[in-house]
This record gives C-alpha cells, sequence and structure tokens, in this order.
C-alpha cells in the first residue's frame, strides 16, 4: 500500500545518495590524480631548465623539490 511505496521512494533516494558520493569520490580521485602528474611534469621541466642553465655555466634559481630556490 501507501506505506510500502514511501519505503520504496526512501530506498530510491538512499540509492540516488550513495551513486552520487561514489562519483563525487570518484572525481575527486581523477582530480588529485591529474594533479600529481600536471607536478611531476612541472617537476621534471624544471629539473630540465637547471640541468640547461648549470650547462651553460651559471647556477640555477630553481632548487631541488622543498627548497626555496
Amino acid at each position: 500500500g501507501q506505506e510500502e511505496r514511501r519505503w520504496r521512494r526512501g530506498d530510491l533516494l538512499a540509492i540516488l545518495c550513495a551513486v552520487a558520493l561514489g562519483v563525487a569520490f570518484a572525481w575527486l580521485v581523477l582530480m588529485v590524480q591529474g594533479l600529481n602528474s600536471d607536478l611531476r611534469e612541472a617537476n621534471e621541466a624544471r629539473d630540465a631548465l637547471a640541468k640547461q642553465v648549470e650547462q651553460l655555466g651559471e647556477k640555477p634559481v630553481a632548487g631541488p623539490p622543498g627548497s626555496r630556490g
């Protein structure tokens, strides 16, 4: 009857909330992975540039990760 239909509606709402949370969590994980990849590429580019500067006989301003440069 009416109670049974209301119970199903509550189940549907709970399932939709769980799916929405799952999608949000998956999106967050993908964004963090993307940022991690971007950071790795930026660090590699910085290292390559520092190496080029050293080969030209100068001292690079950018240092290893964690340094102030």
